[in-house]
């Protein structure tokens, strides 16, 4: 096996050969570490919030006409969470009317989202446990998290909410 030859102060000869070697070696590294960082970047981000920018700006005007709608009702609605026995989190819907009769009755659609990651989006199950008031268990892991509410009442949207809640 050929050596190298060396100089006289024991430094080796650059050759074609070595200054290869060193090139494919140091892009091979920076090729590794960017295929690590891309695969990371796309299974660990959900995607963008909002699916379809356009049409959401479109519906601007409509939303503000149900939202004027809403506040017209003066309708009552607080959320709480709270324990069940056994560890487990309920979460606890009122509903009332301006004049503090507890609404009946309502289709209940509840989504607890998350707020980076919409892949650990839970929808929320209600049922109506006494008047006016809806229960739902909360089976999401402990953190900050966004509720999204609509109450509907003969099937038209009656109303909207979005809170934030931190699930301990």
């Amino acid at each position: 096996m050929p050596t190298l030859p060396d100089h006289a102060d024991g430094a080796r000869e650059w050759t074609g050969f070595r200054v290869l070697m060193c090139l494919l070696g140091f892009f091979g590294v920076i090729m590794v570490a960017n295929a690590a960082l891309v695969h990371y970047a796309l299974s660990t981000f959900g995607g963008v919030e909002t699916e379809n920018a356009y049409a959401a700006g479109l519906r601007y005007q409509a939303d503000i006409e149900a939202a004027s709608r809403q506040a017209a009702l003066g309708w009552q609605v607080t959320t709480e969470v709270g324990s069940e026995a056994g560890g487990a989190r309920e979460l606890r819907l009122t509903a009332l009317d301006a004049k503090g009769h507890p609404l009946r009755r309502l289709d209940v659609q509840a989504v607890l989202r998350h707020p980076i990651d919409s892949r650990l989006d839970h929808p929320l199950s209600f049922t109506e446990a006494s008047l006016g008031v809806y229960v739902a268990d909360a089976d999401a892991a402990p953190g900050q998290w966004e509720l999204d509410i609509s109450l509907l009442q003969d099937g038209d949207v009656r109303f909207r909410s979005k809170n934030r809640l931190i699930l301990k």
